[in-house]
């Protein structure tokens, strides 16, 4: 009997877990050898051991104080000092007690290190159909074996990468060794694309299988030339009393009994109990481990897995443009029938359940949601072109995997040429109408005297109200603020300023709409022709001055806008104020931040310089728009991977 007693019992609040723990151990017999290869798989699957331990009474010694170690929440350290004086009176490894620390502590790591990795095994296998890759890691630091000093190289164990029912696996499940730090992390079909990995080859693997060796610790120990001489070693130098080994059954039994081990006791409870003790990754749910001797008869058997397919393709981008949109073949319907028509599907799209019901951006109501409105001020042929545009935006969405618009509505006043927040676009009618100056068959030409002729008709209707406020400034100067017709001046200039400031913002309209038209007709600078390279000062100011069909220009600021959309609601896990900004808005600080240290002088336009979301959506509807060459080349890469799903 060991001289060991069990201390007191008592548990602390979270004692539960380090219950499973010892049921674990407790679930074994100790049994006490000289080396950690004197017993077969098939003993170590139902044993407790610890190599070089001369009698039963020492390996007891170590096996109770490793259970009530775990019982009490103790550490490394508490089981070391617990037995070391023991083992010490007993003369275990000649009394050395530096020898006996280091042994005992290699003890407490290696049970704890394979319950841990067989609970994993268990838990891997059984979550297979949805995660059917593993990818091999190691702590990639200097303490990793390799040469010269060890001849194993477990440098060439990272990255390997198979499914999860490849015979590799199972031979080398980690531990690969005492004080083996190396892992299988478990990957899905998506994380596998996404990652750009590819399985290994069968002949990089067995070149890497050369340079790690044999594993001390596998679910499947081979039958070769490695246990040859451990069966070897250990039939010339048995325990009294012990029968010579059997390599063939010792294998056999070794790898039911293991398998058994996973699957009937339950060892991944022993990653919950771990978790809980040692800081490692929890699982919730697990089952107590029955403490039951664990018969080893030969199982059937099991048939074949299926093949696991490969990861399908990961998607490219697609251009959304459709070549027959164009300022000819647009048809120019009623606004008030087009928005009849939209408001349908933006009603329709506000069912989305990755919506939210309130607002989160203050120039936004809930009114918006599953509306359309096109102001009075908004033409036929603007909206025309507009409804025919609206399909590619919902490609883009379709792509993304990101919700169509839930709204549209006509918006004035202000240099935006458009907005965008909570699934509804925003749309200034003065910049529309000009850039569907040509659809439906008119001319800029035509348009533009149009124009002319309505901001001179304004000049002729102002010319009056302000000679009338001129003569009421006058009089009203002479007279005393108390005088009866200084009240009657004051009330009349308030009206006529009404109407000249009505007027005056009728001719702002017509002039901004000018402003465009003119820019298409050559009566300003043509298309920008700049690119990355050249003086930064002549760039434009947004993209939609690379291109001069007023279609266009429509449509680089709708991919703009859209551009607002995607990182929105990107992989959005909820409502702001609750779960903060979406994935896609907190990367693009960094990136925004790198793109101006490194390359400011080759942003394709000014606006792109504003902030990190305007810099995002600039280089959109520049790639959407087939200016590949224009777009900043971090934006290429993070573009492409939304489009591929890999985001």
């Amino acid at each position: 009997m060991p001289d060991y007693q069990f201390r007191s019992r008592a548990r602390l609040p979270l004692q539960a877990d380090a219950a499973d723990i010892e049921a674990f151990l407790l679930a074994k017999d100790p049994t006490a050898s000289r080396r950690w290869d004197d017993m077969g798989k098939d003993e170590h699957a139902r044993a407790f051991t610890a190599a070089r331990t001369a009698g039963t009474d020492i390996v007891d010694d170590l096996y109770f104080g490793l259970v009530d170690t775990i019982a009490n929440r103790g550490t490394e350290e508490d089981f070391t000092k617990l037995v070391t004086p023991i083992l010490k009176r007993k003369g275990w490894l000649e009394g050395d007690e530096g020898k006996i620390a280091t042994r005992v502590a290699l003890i407490y790591d290696t049970n704890l290190r394979v319950a841990r990795a067989s609970g994993r095994w268990s838990r891997y296998q059984a979550s297979k159909v949805a995660l059917p890759y593993v990818e091999a890691f190691t702590a990639e630091d200097e303490r990793v074996r390799h040469p010269p000093h060890s001849k194993s190289d477990h440098t060439a164990f990272n990255g390997i990468v198979l499914p999860l029912d490849h015979p590799f696996v199972a031979e080398y499940w980690t531990p690969l060794g005492f004080r083996c730090r190396c892992g299988w992390r478990q990957l899905s079909r998506s994380q596998l694309a996404r990652r750009k990995l590819g399985i290994t080859s069968e002949a990089d693997l067995a070149s890497r299988k050369a340079r790690i060796g044999p594993p001390l610790f596998s679910l499947v120990a081979p039958i070769g030339k490695q246990l040859g001489d451990m069966v070897t070693a250990t039939n010339a130098d048995l325990m009294p009393g012990m029968p010579p080994v059997d390599p063939e059954r010792t294998q056999r039994e070794g790898e039911a009994a293991w398998t058994a081990t996973n699957a009937d006791r339950a060892w991944d409870d022993l990653d919950r109990a771990l978790a809980k003790l040692f800081g490692m990754e929890r699982i919730e749910g697990r089952r107590p481990i029955p403490r039951t001797n664990i018969a080893t008869p030969t199982p059937a058997p099991p048939p074949p897995p299926p093949p696991v397919p490969e990861p399908p393709a990961a998607p490219e981008f697609r251009s959304p443009i459709n070549p027959d949109v164009t300022a000819e073949t647009i048809k120019v319907e009623p606004r008030l029938a087009l928005q009849k028509r939209l408001r349908a599907e933006t009603a329709e799209a506000a069912k989305d359940p990755r919506y939210s019901p309130t607002k989160e951006f203050r120039d936004r109501t809930e009114k918006d949601f599953g509306n359309t409105t096109f102001a009075a001020g908004l033409d036929d042929e603007a909206a025309s072109m507009i409804a025919a545009l609206k399909p590619e935006l919902d490609d883009l969405a379709k792509q993304i995997g990101i919700p169509p618009l839930r709204g549209l509505k006509t918006i004035t006043g202000g240099k935006a040429m458009a907005n965008q927040g909570d699934g509804v676009m925003g749309l200034n009618s003065t910049y529309f109408n000009a850039w569907a100056s040509r659809v439906g068959g008119r001319g800029a030409d035509d348009a533009l005297k149009e124009i002319t002729a309505q901001r001179a008709a304004i000049v002729e209707e102002l010319a009056p109200y302000v000679e009338r406020l001129r003569a009421i400034r006058t009089e009203r100067n002479l007279l005393s603020m108390s005088d009866p017709r200084y009240r009657e001046l004051y009330a009349e200039e308030t009206e006529t300023l009404k109407k000249y400031t009505g007027l005056r913002k009728k001719d702002e309209a017509l002039w901004k709409k000018e402003s465009v038209l003119k820019r298409r007709s050559g009566d300003a600078a043509p298309p920008s022709e700049w690119k990355p390279g050249d003086d930064p000062a002549k760039r434009p100011f947004t993209v939609d001055g690379y291109f001069a069909d007023g279609v266009d220009k429509a449509r680089t600021v709708l991919f703009h806008e859209f551009g607002h959309h995607v990182h929105q609601y990107l992989n959005k896990a909820g409502p702001r104020r609750a779960v903060g900004d979406p994935p896609l808005e907190k990367a693009l600080g960094s990136l925004f931040t790198a793109s101006m240290q490194a390359r400011a002088g080759r942003l394709a336009s000014k606006y792109s310089m504003q902030n990190s979301k305007e810099w995002f959506a600039e280089n959109f509807a520049a790639y959407v728009m087939g200016r590949k060459d224009l777009v900043d080349e971090l934006a290429v890469d993070l573009i492409e991977r939304i489009f591929r799903r890999v985001y």
